[in-house]
């Protein structure tokens, strides 16, 4: 199951492992009763890297390394392992299920009714890391732009679009034109559509930013 983060790794300069402690990984074990395999092939990996699971939004922890811990989210029948960085929404995945291999992630938006995102634990860890690196790479756009569904499609055309793609933020998809940079839109499943774009890279993203300026408004 290791392969299942090696894009992410790769994407956050982890050349190795950047695990977290054992005794938080039995800390979780502990609480939750049991951990889906791919959560913990997650935590052994990557659960250490700051910049992947703080930057954006929150994974927890039984120490709150990251802002919010384990215990302040116990909710009936779940799991919650991740929270948005306002706390507006939490996700996990049913108690039930913590003894699968890769079970479904459920979201709670103002704690209200969960709602299924139709992605695997592995896939919505994937999604998160990805979005995180479009927060933290230095060379960005700093903020969100209004785009088109057409505008959209063109830059489909330009750039391959990473399987890290999700339902996560009302729809969101990653295009990758180069492996240090990234082009993020959200609400893609919304008739409105935000775009950001990022890089590790001063070149790679002028180069986007010249290639972009030709299908959107980006003054």
């Amino acid at each position: 199951m290791n392969e299942l983060y090696s894009d992410i790794m790769k994407l956050h300069g982890l050349s190795e492992p950047m695990p977290l402690e054992d005794d938080q990984i039995e800390g979780v074990r502990k609480f939750f009763g049991a951990i889906p395999k791919s959560l913990e092939t997650y935590y052994r990996l990557c659960g250490g890297c700051e910049g992947m699971n703080s930057t954006q939004d929150i994974l927890l922890t039984p120490d709150g390394r990251y802002g919010s811990d384990l215990e302040n989210w116990e909710t009936d029948g779940f799991c919650i392992f991740y929270a948005e960085n306002q706390c507006v929404s939490i996700w996990g995945f049913r108690v039930e299920d913590a003894d699968k291999d890769d079970p479904e992630v459920f979201e709670f938006s103002d704690m209200e009714t969960p709602e299924p995102l139709n992605i695997t634990l592995s896939h919505f860890l994937r999604s998160e890391a990805f979005m995180q690196a479009a927060f933290l790479f230095e060379e960005s756009t700093e903020d969100f732009l209004n785009v088109t569904p057409e505008q959209v499609d063109a830059i489909a055309k330009l750039y391959p679009e990473s399987d890290a793609s999700s339902s996560l933020y009302l729809g969101v998809r990653f295009f990758q034109p180069f492996p240090d940079t990234i082009i993020v839109v959200t609400c893609a499943d919304e008739d409105y559509k935000m775009l950001a774009f990022s890089s590790k890279s001063e070149e790679h993203f002028n180069a986007v930013y010249e290639a972009l300026s030709g299908i959107i408004d980006l003054e």
